[in-house]
């Protein structure tokens, strides 16, 4: 004998905002539950794949970028701070991986000493 499923959508719900009752938002039927499910800007698990973003495009590095990230990497002091010479950041200059115009934060100031007003 076929047993038949029938889908009571009657429960409280507890993930859902605003609560009405100590054990969560009360659901009656399917159409309440997806208007709640609405106003609180949730989506139903089936349909949370297809508004996901795109992937981002793998890039394909080539072997001398590999090479000048993996040094600018290596040479990290026990802190994690990095500190490059010219030649290290004419390389990620030339490869794109910084940009040809550093930012200003990053320029050491104009002055003498060691002490900058």
């Amino acid at each position: 004998m076929p047993s038949i499923i029938i889908k009571s959508y009657e429960h409280f719900n507890r993930s859902l905002p605003n609560w009405d009752s100590p054990k969560g938002k009360y659901i009656k039927n399917r159409e309440h539950y997806e208007s709640e499910m609405r106003k609180s800007g949730m989506v139903h698990v089936d349909k949370a794949g297809q508004t996901s973003s795109p992937r981002l495009k793998d890039y394909k590095l080539s072997d001398k970028a590999r090479a000048i990230i993996s040094a600018a990497s290596n040479s990290k002091d026990r802190h994690g701070n990095v500190r490059l010479g010219d030649r290290t950041i004419d390389a990620l200059k030339e490869i794109g991986a910084i940009g040809k115009k550093i930012p200003s934060y990053m320029n050491v100031p104009s002055g003498k000493g060691g002490f900058y007003k």
